[in-house]
Formats: C-alpha cells, structure tokens, sequence
C-alpha cells in the first residue's frame, strides 16, 4: 500500500526578509516511512516511492506575514533523460493548470525515477510584498526507492 506523503514548510518570514534569503529560515519535515533525511533542514531529500502522492504545505512560523508556494520546478539531473514534461490539463477533466489555493500543491511520484538518484526541486516562496518578497531554495529532494 503507498501512503501519502506530506511536506511540511515551515518558514521563519520576519527572518527571511530581515535577511533577503531563505537560508537559515526554512525548515522542511515530512512523514515518510522510507528513511528520509535531513529533516528539519533546506536539504530534506523524501524517500519515496513511484505513484505516491505527496503535498507540499507551507507554515509561517510568526502568522502576521503569510507564506505561499509560488512554484515547484525539478532541476535537471546529469545523465538522467527525462521525458518531456506533461501537457496542461484539458477542460472538463477536473484538474487546474493553476493553484488557486498557494498552501499546498501535490504532485504524484513519477515511474521512470531511477531509483536513489535525488531529484532537487525550486521550491519557490512569496511571502510579503515587495521585490524581495519572493525567494527560493533548491536544496530539497525526493529519491524513489527501489
């Protein structure tokens, strides 16, 4: 049985701003039962396995500045061909191309991951307003496992 795995991002706002960067400000967790590590950290790498679903869902640590995902992109991996990514999701199918809801987003584990190569991802935030009001990391990643 394949659990659904959650993300947790908790974010220090107030820092992250003072400071005009994430480092030191992010801390992620998830509930996986494979193993993951770095838990607590921007280097969090989720085991995981293809099919499962997991959400992404982001906390301020102070709630007077809400945090919200902007986008999640997976960076390339070297000497790993992917194929192209999916097309938008057609009418009448119930899906949304965008999030209305910048929480949480979900996303489901590819099968043609090669398992134990770590897949980062730009994990990428708007918190506030203003030019520095959006900022990302690309330390985080998820590694299927076999």
């Amino acid at each position: 049985m394949k659990y659904n795995i959650n993300i947790i991002i908790s974010v220090d706002v107030v820092k992250a701003l003072s400071d005009k960067t994430l480092h030191n400000s992010i801390y992620l967790m998830d509930d996986s039962p494979c193993a993951s590590y770095g838990k607590g950290t921007a280097n969090l790498v989720t085991r995981c396995l293809p099919g499962q679903t997991i959400k992404w869902t982001s906390y301020p640590v102070d709630l007077q500045t809400p945090v919200a995902i902007s986008r999640i992109d997976f960076l390339p991996v070297a000497g790993v061909v992917l194929p192209p990514p999916g097309y938008p999701p057609q009418t009448g199918t119930g899906l949304q191309p965008v999030n209305p809801d910048l929480f949480e987003w979900t996303g489901i584990v590819p099968y043609y991951l090669v398992p134990g190569i770590p897949y980062y991802y730009r994990l990428q935030l708007e918190m506030g307003e203003g030019k520095n009001g959006t900022m990302h990391i690309n330390t985080a990643a998820i590694m299927t496992t076999a």
